[in-house]
C-alpha cells in the first residue's frame, strides 16, 4: 500500500501474537532502522490509542499473501 506523497505500510505477526505496524515515508534502509527508537511524545498520544485499537483488531498473519485477514 503506498500513496501519492511515498508513504509505505508494513505490519507482521508472530505466532504468539506479537504484532508490529510501521509507516514510512520515503524508503526502508539500514540507517533509518538503526536511528528507529520508541516514540513517546505526549502530544502523539491520541493516535497512539487509536493505532492500539486498531492493532487489537487486526491479524496480520498474511500480509505477504496480500494484506490483513
Amino acid at each position: 500500500m503506498t500513496n501519492k506523497n511515498n508513504y509505505r505500510f508494513y505490519a507482521a505477526q508472530d505466532d504468539q501474537e506479537n504484532k508490529m505496524l510501521v509507516i514510512i515515508q520515503g524508503h526502508l534502509n539500514d540507517n533509518l532502522l538503526a536511528n528507529a527508537g520508541r516514540l513517546t511524545d505526549p502530544k502523539f498520544s491520541p493516535i497512539a490509542n487509536q493505532l492500539q485499537n486498531i492493532m487489537a483488531h487486526a491479524s496480520f498473519k498474511d500480509t505477504n499473501k496480500g494484506g490483513e485477514e
